[in-house]
């Protein structure tokens, strides 16, 4: 199921090198004095949650994919350019005969540029 999938990857000495979440990797570079001086970022954001069966999860208007209650949607982010705070919509519909019943969650969600890096002299994220 999307947004479930994890993996790691380390060096000889146990630092986090590389990370994987449903087939999307991150990867960092060390400098001699095995300080992280970059990493790359996926250009996605998983939206996780749950919601009755039997509702209809969209997350920024697109269909969220469904397992029993937990839904997962994968968008899509530019962050070639920098950061970006990103506005997620997520909306639970449950169609009860001539009722519906409506659950709304609005917010920002921080996606880390496609590269980082830092300034070793004064350990400094450059974005």
């Amino acid at each position: 199921m999307a947004g479930q999938q994890f993996g790691y990857g380390y060096d000889e000495i146990g630092n986090r090198r590389s990370s994987v979440r449903d087939g999307r990797v991150g990867a960092g570079t060390v400098n001699l004095l095995n300080q992280v001086v970059g990493w790359m970022n996926s250009g996605f954001a998983n939206i996780l949650g749950t919601a009755a069966t039997n509702a209809t999860v969209t997350v920024n208007h697109q269909l969220a994919e469904r397992k029993g209650e937990y839904f997962c949607k994968e968008l899509y982010v530019t962050n070639s350019a920098g950061a970006v705070w990103l506005g997620v919509t997520n909306l639970a519909v449950l169609s009860l005969g001539t009722d519906d019943l409506l659950r709304t969650n609005v917010g920002r969600l921080y996606v880390p540029p496609y590269n980082e890096s830092r300034i070793d002299s004064w350990n400094q994220l450059v974005v």
